[in-house]
Formats: C-alpha cells, structure tokens, sequence
C-alpha cells in the first residue's frame, strides 16, 4: 500500500496526473466511503440474510415433526383398516373353499400377528424419531456468523476478502498447482478394483479409483495396448524441498544439512549416540527412522542395565526387550533379541530415500545394518498410519540437503528371527507351540508371511477350568480351533489401536482389540502384557490368559443344543462317534430334529440293522471343506463327502435338502448346518433310474433313438421325464410327430426337458396368492429355451405350467423329476382358453409359460 502512494506521489509530482481535472485526496476519501458503506451494507444484508434462513430451517423442523407425527397416526390407522377389510375377504374365500374354522382361525391369527409386528415397528420407528436431538437454530446462527465473519470484515484486505477466495478455492485443486511433482509406476500383477477392460479394443482407459489424503493424490487406472491389460498408478505430492502448509499448498521450507535436521527435531542425543560408534557419516544419502524425545528418554533409563560387555567381542550389546525386563521376569517370560550398539543405530538407517507416501503395506526396507524393516500401513482418515516394525511414525518426510528423516515414537527393534522361532525357543510358550498344528507352526517359522500371534503363556494354560483344558490337551480338531484364534494373518501392531478395532482371526472369526482411557490394551478382554516383539514374518504380542471363542465347541455339544440325540445315536450305531470327534475343516450336514421326528420308525430300524449301510449314510451328512452358508449359493457347485459320493449344491439346497437353520454353526475346524431331510447317497445315473422305471420306457427310447442319453452320461443335469401317459395323452397329429416324425424335431423336443444344471424343486419360489404376484426362476434348456420353475401357494411346484408329480429323485449325474405332460416348444403348443383367475391379464405367459 505504501509503494503505491509513493508511486501515486510521484505521478502527480512530476505532472503526469496533471490536467483539468486532476486526482485529489478528497476523491479518494469520497472512493474510499462509498467502499466502506458498501461493505457495511454486504454485511447487514448478509446478517439479515442468515437470520431469515435460519428462522427458515427452524420453522421447517417444526413442520417436519409434526407432519411425521400425523402421518405415522395415519398410517398406522390406514393399515388397521387394510388388514381388517383383507381378513373378512380372505375369510370368505376359505369359507368358499371349504377350509375348516380352524384353518380359518390360524390364518387370523397369522394375519393379527403380522398387524401386530408392523404396528410395533411402526411405533418403535417413532419413538427412535422422537428421540432425535433437533439441531440448536441459536447455535447455527453462531457458526453460519463466525464462518463468514472474514467475509465482511471490511477493515482488512485479506487475500481471503471476497469471492477471490471461493473462486480460487473450486478453480482448482492443490495437487493442480505448482510445486507438486507427479509419479507414475506399472502395477505389476495387481487387480484395481472395480474396472473392466475389453479385451477385444486396442485401446481404453478406465478410472478405477482417485484418492485424496492429506498430503496425497493418487489415481490408478489401466489400459489395453495390443490386447495386453496394463495397471499404472498416478501419485501426486508436494516437491522435495516443499511441504503442505495449513491452507492445502505447497510451500518451500528452509533446507539444511541433515546433522543439523537432527538436532531441530530434538535428536540431538540420538545424534551423539551416532557420533560415539562414528556412523555421522552414514547419514548422507539416507532414509532416517529418528526415535523423538520420550524414546531417547526411555532409552536412556533402560541403557543402564541393558548395556552389558560382550564376552566374546570388543563391542557392546543392547538388550532391546530391558524396559520391559523386570516386568516379564515376574511373569516368568525372558523375551530378549541381544544385538550390537552399532547394529541397532544402523537398523534405523536406511540407503533408500523415499517419502512416506511412496511405501506399501508389508514392504520391507534394506536398513544398513544388513536386516529390513517392515513397513506396516493403516489406511485410516484424514492421514495413513505409517508404523516402522511398530514404530508408530509421528512425524514425516523432513527433507535435508542429502536425506529424509521420519521421526518415530520408540527405538526400532532389530528382528533376526521368525514368530514361529521365537515361540520355539522360548520355554514360556512351549504348551502353546506343542498344540499348534504342525503346518500352522511350519508358516510361523517361515519367512514369506504375515502374522500377528497373540502368545499366551504357560500360565494362561495353568489357570484353565477342568473343562477348557480337557478340550485343549486331548489335541484334537479343538485344541487346533483355540489355537488358531490367537492367530491373524495380518500384521497389527499396538500402535494403531485407538477405542475399539475388529479384527478377523485364522479361523475366520471376529475379535475385538480395545484400548482403555489408561492407555491398556485388550483382546476380547484379555489384557497385552508384552507388546510388539517384532519378528521377521509378523509381531507377537503376550497375553495372560487365553482367548476362548464361543464357538470352541465339539460337533457333539452343538448337535446337542440342536436336538439331534437321535442323529448322534446313529452315528453311535454306525460306529463314527471317535472320527466325529477328530474332524478337522469340515462340514456337517445335519437333518433337523422335525425331521429326523417325521422319518418312518421302520426306515430308521432297518438302518440300524445294516452297519454297513448306514455308515455310508452318515459319512455321507459329512463334507471334508468348512462351509459357510453364504457358500452355499446360486452357483452350482459340487462337493464329495466322506461317502465318496458327490452333492450338488445350488440356491441354498444340498443334493435337493433345503438349508434350516439362518447360520452355520460354527464349532471346532468346522461347522454344522442343517438340512430338512436326512440323506441317502444316490447310486444309480439319471439314465440306470429311467431304465429300472416302467412308466418312462417311451421317454427313454427317445433318449436314445436321438442319442441324448450319450451327452447326459458326464456332468450335471435336471431332467424332466413326462411318463408313458403324457405321450399317450398327446393328440394325434402331435403324438405321430413325436413318436414315430423327425429326429430332429423329437431331439428339440427332448433337450426342452433337458437343463444343464442342478434344479430341485426345493428351490422353487412361491408364487402369490394374488395376481400380478408370479414369482419365478428360469434355467436355459438344452434346447436354448427358458424354463420357468414356480411353486404354487398350495405347494405343488410347476415347471412352464407343468406340474411335477414326483420331485427330486437324487442320481449321481444329476436328478430327475416326473412330469404328467410333455413340455412342447412354443410353435407346437396351443394356447390355453381356460382364464386364470390368479393371472386374468395372462402376464404369467410372459415369464416363459409358452417357450
């Protein structure tokens, strides 16, 4: 402002504002009042403006809950009445069909039950609304003032006056502006989730993801060049030399040499440290990990009682575990890693200069002390958590003329052995190791992996009950599941837990870490009393007592609480109950108790009477792969069970028994899920069942004459077989077509029976009870055509309008219904005249009725 008076000065002094109508003082005084008055008036405008808007906003509270009151009144009374008028009606037509008074109360009654739930749902909806703490309009006046209070402060020029700040703000964005350098790598390897690239075109660009963090922006993407699918990753950051200020910008900072970087960040006893084994000088050209003040403190304490002479060399070692040394030794635990002086500074110097936006989770950076360090990262928000061998960094990228220095939270610990070599050595987890499971403990020892194990000692197994220890030391599938729930296969250091963290153990399940406002650590309120011994493949943390999940029960104790006695005493009779016990990574197929209930007392008597074959029967409920239900979907899929003989499975049916139960439950290395029939290993093919059944001779010979029954020999397959009846029942011309016309044509016909997958009946939709409520599934024939399974709100099941006689007969190829009709391509059908008074607009005929 000043340069400017003086050049104004100048201009009029040396006569070049001079004129008939030179500039004054006076103009500018006048200039400079109608600004203020202008700016005092933006202002009034603006205060008036956000008074009325939050006047607004509160009167539309208001509204909103009183019409959110009114309505659910409305509502609810507006369904009372609906399901009043659909009672009398439905009970009118039960009557019309005869249904007995008390099929008539039972459907009142489910009727009321339904009301009732929709109307407590209804009400609880409103008590939860009605709870909502409506936002303080006082409050909002605040802050919508003091967030525009720069705005029309109207004394000061700030570069952030006015609309300037607003454009600039959404013009452009920081990584788009100067000082910011670009870095693009190939992906070697690597799916970026959520993109699709057309083989089939030469070129194309797809956006998978852009991400912004504080200081970061990052795109991938990929291309097709020459039909070859390539992954690029695009980085955006401040320069070397630059950093990002509080306003988003990459502003330039004073560069010094990195001795002096050291001492400005409180590092200068660390740097004495440094001086003493003379490794001053391999700090140039280098990535520096600088432990901050506290751990120098603490490092100082501990150095005390953890520098000892060497017997064997000239130099001094450090014990790295010393702080936590007496502590463990009441607990009876000796963790301790000796290593040199001179080993542990180097472990904190690495050749490589990079930023810390430039590494990846898990990756492990050469130090030149000869070992790595993992490189641990926790995408949370707004900034990643960065950890070194977890040490949580604290402060990063602080660039000096040759190197980069990250400041971190503790002395980084040197690791020279795996998880599984540090348990093995150690006799305070030797009950631990022996029940690990020979493969699980060869991947803690190996050192492609990542792991964190939560170790309990010996005394953790010392204070088990009579009951858990019974479980864990009789080695079999339960002492593997308990086992296995101390271990995760990810690396999770202490550091990164704040509050409440879930994570997913090896056996798949959830448990929970927590930190306590005295700073403690817990797993599933177990409390860490060693944390974050680094190991070459992961970090062990020691607990005091071990983690018991809920679901360390035997399949014996879960069939229990399921009400399956009488499945145990077949597999009692069957002489199975000792492999039942020793199963590992299983799943069991268990009928329900309503089932087992409903099976015929002689069918179950005759089975008792063959051991043999009910063996084959039991073993055959047992699948040697852990299912989850989810699994269990609409993708066909096929499993051996323990009888060697295959189960299909497909929309939540295994070999045509529908799932029971909501959930698999879970117990020991496996899981129990239960069916609503028992099953009986199939032993004949699709075509071995047509032979040995009379009333499908005519649909077999057709098979054959046409030579179908070669192409459904191997695979999976549904068939339809209309009985010797429903050719008898064809019309003439129809029935000389099929029997005795063209092959060709008796072939299309054929493969319309035909589908290529597992469809049971039990996986038919229902259909509703009212029109324009046709619910379906459709499966492609072997012909090419569609066909439609459906199941009437009486039960039958109809396949294109077909009913089923017999449903689901389980062959070792697939299954086979029986069907009183045969099922024409729509060129050779009639269109029925009958109405449907379920379906009067004949939209049914639309979902494949007639393909």
């Amino acid at each position: 402002m000043r340069s400017g008076v003086g050049v104004l000065c100048l201009l009029l002094s040396s006569g070049v504002l001079a004129g008939p109508s030179p500039l004054s003082w006076d103009d500018f005084d006048r200039a400079g009042a109608q600004i203020s008055s202008g700016l005092s008036k933006f202002g009034e405008d603006m205060e008036r403006g956000i008074s009325q808007g939050v006047n607004t906003i509160a009167d539309g509270f208001d509204k909103f809950e009183d019409k959110m009151s009114d309505g659910y009144a409305q509502l609810e009374d507006s369904i009372q009445k609906g399901y009043d008028k659909f009672e009398d009606e439905m009970t009118d037509r039960l009557d019309s069909w005869g249904i007995n008074q008390e099929g008539v109360r039972s459907v009142e009654q489910r009727f009321q039950n339904s009301l009732q739930d929709v109307q407590d749902a209804i009400q609880n909806q409103a008590q939860i609304i009605s709870k909502v703490e409506m936002p303080d309009m006082n409050q909002i006046r605040t802050h919508m003032r003091e967030s525009l209070t720069p705005l029309i402060n109207y004394n000061s020029f700030t570069p952030n006056f006015g609309f300037n700040s607003w454009i600039n703000r959404y013009a452009r964005k920081w990584w788009e502006g100067e000082n910011v350098c670009v870095t693009r790598e190939e992906l070697e390897d690597e799916d970026i989730a959520g993109i699709s690239v057309d083989a089939s075109i030469n070129l194309a660009m797809q956006i998978s993801k852009c991400e912004e963090r504080f200081d970061v922006y990052t795109c991938q993407y990929a291309l097709m060049v020459d039909g070859e699918r390539k992954a690029y990753r695009t980085t955006y950051s401040c320069c070397r030399g630059f950093k990002m200020d509080e306003n988003k910008e990459c502003k330039e900072f004073d560069i010094r040499p990195v001795e002096e970087t050291i001492a400005s960040l409180d590092g200068a006893d660390f740097l004495a440290f440094l001086s003493e084994e003379n490794l001053v000088g391999d700090l140039k050209n280098s990535t520096i990990f600088l432990p901050d003040s506290s751990a120098i403190d603490k490092f100082r304490k501990e150095i005390e009682t953890a520098l000892m002479p060497n017997e064997n060399d000239n130099y001094m070692t450090y014990n790295v575990d010393s702080g936590l040394l007496r502590k463990k030794r009441d607990l009876g635990l000796v963790i301790s890693e000796e290593v040199a002086m001179r080993d542990m500074l180097l472990g904190h110097v690495s050749s490589k200069i990079f930023n810390l936006n430039d590494v990846s989770n898990n990756e492990m950076i050469p130090m030149k002390s000869g070992g790595k360090v993992r490189m641990t990262v926790y995408n949370t928000y707004p900034k990643r958590t960065v950890l070194a061998n977890c040490a949580l960094v604290t402060s990063k990228d602080h660039h000096t003329e040759t190197s980069t220095i990250h400041v971190v939270d503790r002395i980084i610990k040197p690791t020279t052995r795996t998880i599984g070599e540090i348990l093995s050595d150690d006799v305070q987890f030797r009950t631990f190791v022996s029940h690990l499971e020979k493969n699980e403990l060869d991947s803690l020892k190996s050192e492609n992996g990542t792991f964190t194990v939560f170790a309990p000692s010996e005394s953790a197994f010392e204070d088990l009950d009579e009951l858990w220890r019974e479980k864990i030391g009789l080695g079999k599938s339960c002492s593997a599941h308990i086992l296995s729930t101390h271990i995760l296969p990810t690396v999770v250091c202490s550091g990164v837990i704040a509050g409440r963290v879930q994570v997913t153990n090896n056996v798949g399940e959830r448990i929970e870490l927590r930190r306590d406002e005295e700073g403690r650590l817990f797993v599933e309120d177990r409390e860490l009393i060693v944390k974050d011994v680094v190991a070459k493949n992961g970090v062990i943390h020691v607990i005091d007592s071990l983690i018991l999940p809920k679901s360390a029960k035997t399949v014996t104790e879960n069939i229990k609480e399921r009400n399956g006695q009488k499945f145990l005493d077949l597999m009692a009779k069957a002489n199975l109950m000792e492999k039942l016990s020793e199963l590992k990574d299983f799943t069991l197929l268990m009928p329900s108790a309503k089932a087992l209930k409903e099976m015929d007392e002689s069918v179950l008597l005759s089975l008792s009477e063959n051991p043999d074959q009910l063996e084959q029967i039991m073993l055959h409920h047992i699948l040697p792969k852990s299912n989850e239900k989810s699994t269990i979907t609409r993708r066909t899929s096929m499993q051996n069970s323990l009888a060697g003989k295959k189960h299909h499975i497909n929309h939540n049916t295994v070999s045509c028994a529908r799932l029971q139960s909501r959930s698999c439950g879970k117990v020991c290395s496996g899981s129990v899920v239960e069916v609503d029939r028992l099953l009986i290993p199939p032993g004949s093919s699709i075509l071995q069942i047509l032979e040995s059944s009379s009333e499908h001779s005519k649909f077999l010979e057709l098979l054959e004459k046409t030579k179908l029954s070669e192409e459904i020999v191997d695979g999976h397959f549904t068939v339809f077989a209309p009985t010797n009846q429903a050719f008898d029942q064809l019309e003439g011309n129809l029935k000389s077509r099929l029997l005795g016309g063209n092959l060709d044509e008796i072939r299309k016909v054929l493969q319309q029976h035909i589908i290529p997958d597992i469809v049971c009946c039990s996986s038919a939709p229902y259909s509703g009870m009212f029109p324009l409520t046709h619910f379906t599934r459709g499966h492609r024939s072997l012909s090419g055509h569609t066909i439609m399974m459906t199941r009437g709100y009486e039960g039958h099941v109809q396949a294109n309008g077909t009913p089923i006689d017999r449903c689901d007969t389980i062959a070792v190829n697939g299954l086979l219904h029986s069907v009183n009709k045969v099922m024409l391509p729509r060129y050779m059908q009639q269109p029925s005249r009958r109405p449907n008074l379920w379906d009067p607009f004949n939209i049914g005929s639309f979902s494949g009725k007639y393909f």
